[in-house]
């Protein structure tokens, strides 16, 4: 079972190797960690908007991560339309809402 401390360590490894990619630092959204059935939810922003409240960093369109609470596999949310609160990991899954990151 993967708690908060487990889920933000495992999404700042993923975060650092995007900001690579971007150029912009980023960091995890606090307010939007949730706590699901057999799933926690990670949103993530620009540092900059973040700490400094900078909207002219302000990401948009960027999806929460899904951390699996049985392996603690990181996954990408690719649909914002699904009823989380309604819906197990599994059918995330099937569904085709998740993409895993590798």
């Amino acid at each position: 079972m993967i708690n908060k401390e487990k889920a933000y360590l495992q999404v700042r490894k993923i975060l650092l190797d995007m900001e690579k990619d971007i150029g912009l630092k980023l960091d995890i959204d606090d307010k939007y960690y949730e706590e699901f059935f057999d799933f926690v939810l990670v949103a993530y922003n620009s540092f900059e908007y973040l700490h400094n409240g900078n909207t002219s960093y302000l990401l948009v369109g960027n999806l929460p991560f899904i951390v699996n609470n049985n392996e603690g596999n990181i996954y990408k949310l690719l649909n914002s339309e699904c009823d989380l609160d309604n819906i197990k990991f599994k059918e995330l899954l099937k569904k085709g809402f998740l993409e895993q990151i590798e």
